[in-house]
């Protein structure tokens, strides 16, 4: 349990959706960078000029902009609607990157139970159904055709065996190479 969420606060830190948050913070400071820039502004300046052998003059300017019909509405909402792309994007990439650990973790117990039942249950009780329907040939209470049909059932059971061990011998391998992968990323601390 504790390994499995760090291993999906890993996931959530893997490269792409790093990448991604960091251009929705971009994002984010570009907005904020335009919104700034179209506020009130305030202009102070100073000037001197010297002319002819005695005329000197000095300047002072002060000056306020008030943003009174141009207030960059337009490319705030372009700016505004890209910042919440980025952030929506970075935010689906983390939840992929979870799921799919999610998946694989889950994917390994849920082939592990079922390699249990087939192999403790499954197995064991068409064999035991083709050693009493031998039993009961014997005795003459049932037929070859009866026994055939069991002998063929305890070999599809064996086949499903077979199958839910290789599925879950696979379940693991790709678990072992996601947790491997996750555990030699460059980001944050090992699990």
């Amino acid at each position: 349990e504790e390994e499995g969420a760090k291993l999906l606060q890993r996931a959530a830190a893997l490269p792409e959706p790093a990448a991604l948050r960091l251009r929705a913070l971009a994002e984010a400071a570009r907005y904020t960078e335009h919104h700034a820039s179209r506020g009130v502004n305030l202009q102070v300046g100073v000037g001197y000029l010297r002319e002819a052998p005695a005329a000197m003059v000095a300047l002072g300017t002060l000056g306020l902009a008030l943003p009174l019909f141009d207030r960059g509405e337009r490319e705030q909402a372009l700016l505004a609607a890209m910042r919440e792309r980025q952030q929506g994007e970075a935010q689906e990439a983390a939840l992929r990157a979870r799921a799919e650990v999610t998946q694989v973790l889950h994917e390994v117990i849920h082939s592990g139970e079922i390699l249990a039942q087939v192999r403790d249950h499954l197995v064991p009780a068409s064999q035991e159904t083709v050693r009493l329907r031998e039993a009961a040939l014997r005795v003459g209470e049932t037929t070859v055709l009866e026994l055939l049909l069991a002998r063929r059932a305890a070999a599809q059971a064996r086949g499903r065996l077979r199958r839910a061990e290789s599925g879950h011998t696979l379940a693991r391998a790709r678990a072992l190479l996601l947790t491997q992968a996750l555990r030699d990323s460059p980001t944050g601390v090992r699990p």
